[in-house]
């Protein structure tokens, strides 16, 4: 006999749950409905869950939907009726089903103090855990949790150009600029290849493309070599990031 798959509104909350998924389908809405679920029916504070991510920008985007999900639910326990979003009427059929009373004070407890939730990158987590538990882990206070270097790259690259494309051809530089050439669209893109590098990603600017114009291609290889050789070598590195 086959087992139904649960739901986020059927999953249990009182153990381990794997979620996997591709991009696109409803990771996030997932997670979101849990957030509520834990704060409304398991009782937590807003400040007792850990949700972490991998990047800035979806952290961002994390926080605010966990944010809405929390702002929608509580209106639509309050107005007991089908308003807002289908997430938030379905958080509310679901704790009206179940005979629970409190979801609106839990909520609103959750909205109260979300500034005191920890929504972060993964490596924010780990910074923040090691900055409060420096002595225990016997790290100096200073230690800094760098990521995937992917930042650092990108300075790295913004740093090369501007010392060494002031030494190229006028004509070079004039028509990089015809080109709409993006600096930091190359930076970005320098530090998601070093993150990455086995992910071809092509590089284009709006209004133009570096792989569509021999010299600027061949110009930014030369650049991109060269930072990415002087960061992967200690010894050079120094020249490169401050």
């Amino acid at each position: 006999m086959s087992k139904t798959a649960p739901t986020p509104l059927t999953a249990p909350l009182d153990g381990g749950l794997l979620i996997e998924a591709s991009a696109g389908t409803g990771k996030t809405h997932t997670l979101t409905t849990l957030a509520a679920r834990l704060v409304v029916e398991a009782g937590h504070g807003i400040e007792d869950l850990l949700v972490v991510t991998f990047t800035v920008a979806a952290t961002g985007e994390l926080r605010t939907r966990i944010w809405q999900t929390l702002h929608a639910a509580r209106d639509a326990v309050r107005a007991d009726s089908a308003v807002g979003g289908g997430q938030a009427r379905e958080l509310a059929a679901h704790w009206r089903g179940a005979g629970i009373g409190h979801a609106e004070a839990r909520l609103t407890r959750a909205i109260r103090d979300f500034d005191r939730a920890t929504i972060t990158t993964i490596h924010g987590f780990c910074q923040r855990a090691l900055s409060e538990f420096a002595l225990h882990a016997r790290l100096p206070f200073a230690f800094r949790v760098s990521g995937d270097a992917a930042l650092e790259v990108e300075s790295a690259t913004r740093d090369f150009w501007r010392r060494h494309m002031v030494q190229e051809p006028v004509a070079l530089l004039e028509y990089a600029k015809q080109q709409k050439f993006v600096l930091d669209e190359a930076a970005a893109w320098g530090g998601r290849h070093h993150a990455k590098p086995g992910v071809f990603r092509p590089m284009s600017s709006p209004g133009g493309s570096v792989h569509g114009n021999r010299a600027l291609r061949e110009a930014w290889a030369q650049a991109f070599r060269a930072t990415h050789d002087a960061w992967v070598d200690p010894a050079q590195r120094r020249t490169f990031t401050r």
